[in-house]
């Protein structure tokens, strides 16, 4: 088996969904050629140093639908909530870069599957799988904002 010899700077240490709402119309069985519609904004994230790590709070907000035309039959909106850590010994602007580069999208994978596999127990339907996306317009936006470290 191999053997890491160095971690990353950044580490995810939990998530969790802080809601969670589902609607579905029945109207949606039998349907094909339904359109998804996904939307993903970024909530935080929030910068703590430690005095031996830094930690961040990043949260997606995800809204997904699936469509017939304009009739959404199938809603599903979500916050996922992810808590990193990061080396001290970073520079702290160096600790928000990967923040916003990797655990964005770390944390989209994450919901992800969490989704699929939350959605695969709700009932009649097919599961919700939130498409594969180039979430850098996402990511970009991001870094150009400014932050702020609370210590």
């Amino acid at each position: 088996m191999p053997q890491f010899k160095k971690l990353s700077n950044l580490q995810i240490v939990s998530d969790r969904f802080k809601n969670i709402k589902y609607e579905v119309d029945t109207d949606i069985v039998g349907q094909k050629d339904l359109k998804p519609f996904v939307k993903i904004n970024i909530q935080g994230p929030e910068y703590i140093k430690e005095q031996d790590h830094y930690i961040s709070i990043l949260g997606l907000i995800i809204k997904f639908q699936l469509k017939k035309g304009k009739k959404a039959l199938l809603k599903f909106d979500a916050t996922l909530e992810g808590e990193f850590w990061g080396n001290i010994q970073l520079p702290e602007e160096k600790f928000k870069e990967l923040v916003e580069k990797g655990g964005i999208i770390h944390l989209l994978m994450i919901a992800r599957s969490k989704i699929l596999a939350m959605s695969s127990l709700f009932g009649f339907n097919r599961p919700i799988y939130i498409p594969l996306m180039d979430i850098r317009e996402l990511v970009n936006n991001k870094l150009k904002k400014p932050k702020e470290v609370k210590k």
